[in-house]
C-alpha cells in the first residue's frame, strides 16, 4: 500500500522549462556581468568549470527532500557529473537513484562551527563555502537555512587580492528559520556580511503547526542578518495533494502589512532604530523568469 502524505507542485508554469534553458540563461548572465574578462582572473578560476553537459551550472544545492525542492525528473536532466550538496534525507534519496557521481551532505554552520572556510568542500573552489543552519528543536529540520559564502576580494589592476578572509553570504531559507538561530552569523570568524536574505512573507500552517514562518519572522531575521537585499521566496502558489492538503492554511502578507502590524503591537514608536534595518534593505518580490543582480 502506498500512502501519499503530502506532495506539492508549482501551480504557475515556470518561465524556464528545462535544465538546458536554465544553463543558457546563466550563460547570458555571465556574458553580461563578466568583468574583468575571464583571462584576467586566472588566480580565481573555478575548478568546477568543465566540459559537462550543463557547463554554467557549477553545482546544485538541495535544501529539503520534499517534491517541490527535490524533483527527480528535473534533477535527472542535469549532467551526472554535476556536484550535488544536499541535506541528509535529500542526499540519501538522490543517491538511491544511482545517477550522480558526487552527492555530499551539506556541512553545518553554528556557534561552535562558525568558520565558513571549513564548508568549502571538494570540488568547490577555496573561496566558496556551502553550509546549513538549523533550528535544533525542529527534529525534521524543516526550518533551516542554506548559507552560500564567498570570500571578498578587491579588483586591483585586473588582479584579485584577498581581504583578510572576510566574506559575504547569500542565505536561502524557503520555510524560514527561527530568527534567533541566525545569531551565529554575528560571531562568525572570519566575519560574514549578508549580501542577500531569501525569506518568504506568507504565513503557512497545517492546523496549529507552523510551516512557513512568514514576514514577521523575516523582519527579525533581517535585523540579525543586516542583509543588503531581501528577496521573497517560496510564496508562489502551489497545488497540494495527499492527506495534509485540506489542512493547509495560508495567510498572505506584504512587507508593509507586517511593518504596520508591528507598529500596532508596540503602540507609538518613538525610537526609529528597529525600522532602520528594514529601510536600508532593498526588497524584491520576483516573479518566475525575473532576475536580480546583487552588487
Amino acid at each position: 500500500m502506498v500512502l501519499n502524505v503530502a506532495q506539492q507542485y508549482h501551480a504557475i508554469k515556470s518561465s524556464v522549462q528545462t535544465i538546458a534553458e536554465l544553463d543558457d540563461r546563466l550563460r547570458e548572465v555571465e556574458e553580461v556581468v563578466r568583468s574583468p574578462p575571464l583571462e584576467a582572473t586566472k588566480s580565481r578560476q573555478n575548478p568546477l568549470h568543465t566540459d559537462r553537459g550543463n557547463p554554467h551550472i557549477d553545482a546544485v544545492i538541495v535544501s529539503h527532500e520534499f517534491t517541490d525542492h527535490c524533483n527527480k525528473n528535473t534533477l535527472l536532466e542535469l549532467d551526472p557529473d554535476t556536484p550535488i550538496f544536499a541535506t541528509k534525507h535529500a542526499a540519501d534519496l538522490i543517491r538511491s537513484w544511482n545517477y550522480f557521481s558526487l552527492v555530499q551532505y551539506t556541512p553545518p554552520f553554528s556557534a561552535d562551527k562558525s568558520d565558513w572556510r571549513t564548508t568549502s568542500l571538494y570540488p568547490l573552489p577555496d573561496w566558496v563555502g556551502v553550509a546549513r543552519m538549523v533550528t535544533q528543536s525542529d527534529l525534521l529540520y524543516y526550518h533551516s537555512a542554506i548559507l552560500v559564502t564567498f570570500e571578498l576580494h578587491s579588483n586591483d589592476n585586473n588582479h584579485f587580492s584577498k581581504l583578510l578572509g572576510s566574506a559575504e553570504a547569500v542565505i536561502y531559507t524557503p520555510h524560514g528559520i527561527h530568527w534567533q538561530d541566525l545569531s551565529p552569523l554575528q560571531s562568525s570568524s572570519p566575519p560574514i556580511k549578508t549580501l542577500a536574505l531569501l525569506h518568504g512573507l506568507h504565513d503557512i500552517k497545517i492546523s496549529i503547526k507552523q510551516l512557513n514562518l512568514g514576514a514577521h519572522n523575516g523582519l527579525q531575521a533581517q535585523r540579525i542578518c543586516q542583509a543588503r537585499y531581501w528577496v521573497s521566496t517560496h510564496d508562489e502558489v502551489k497545488t497540494a495533494a495527499g492527506l495534509v492538503a485540506p489542512l493547509l492554511y495560508r495567510k498572505s502578507l506584504t512587507l508593509q502589512e507586517a511593518l504596520e502590524a508591528e507598529r500596532r503591537d508596540k503602540g507609538e514608536v518613538t525610537d526609529d532604530s528597529e525600522l532602520a534595518d528594514v529601510r536600508r534593505v532593498t526588497f524584491s518580490d520576483l516573479s518566475s523568469g525575473e532576475s536580480l543582480l546583487l552588487d
